[in-house]
């Protein structure tokens, strides 16, 4: 086999070998919610929402993947890596919450994540 061709199938072995490293190397995980509340039904119209993360997260990018249906006006603050969003008035009675947070919740080394959490709850 010419020269040539022995350096060109080195060449395209080593572009293979590149390319299978970089499709395998780890990638970043989403952020993992550890615990939500509330859930279930017979949820008092005044409860707080939390959501608990599994690691920092950056916190403008929690609030805007944030959502909650039917909507309702409120505020967020943080405990540690929990999101708490206090509605501004009780919550409608007898109605099923949907919250969500979104895709692009973004953790504090500002990787996005690509899933979604949902959860539901129903006030009393």
């Amino acid at each position: 086999m010419p020269y040539f061709m022995r350096l060109g199938a080195a060449v395209a072995l080593l572009a293979l070998a590149i390319a299978a490293l970089v499709a395998l190397a780890p990638r970043g995980q989403d952020v993992a919610v550890l615990d939500q509340a509330p859930v279930g039904s017979g949820v008092a119209r005044d409860s707080a929402i939390r959501v608990t993360f599994a690691r920092p997260v950056d916190r403008a990018s929690a609030e805007a993947s944030f959502r909650l249906l039917p909507l309702a006006a409120g505020q967020f603050s943080w405990e540690g890596e929990t999101l708490v969003f206090t509605p501004a008035q009780p919550l409608a009675a007898a109605t099923t919450y949907n919250v969500t947070i979104r895709r692009g919740l973004r953790d504090a080394a500002g990787r996005a994540n690509a899933a979604e959490t949902r959860w539901s709850f129903r006030t009393e």
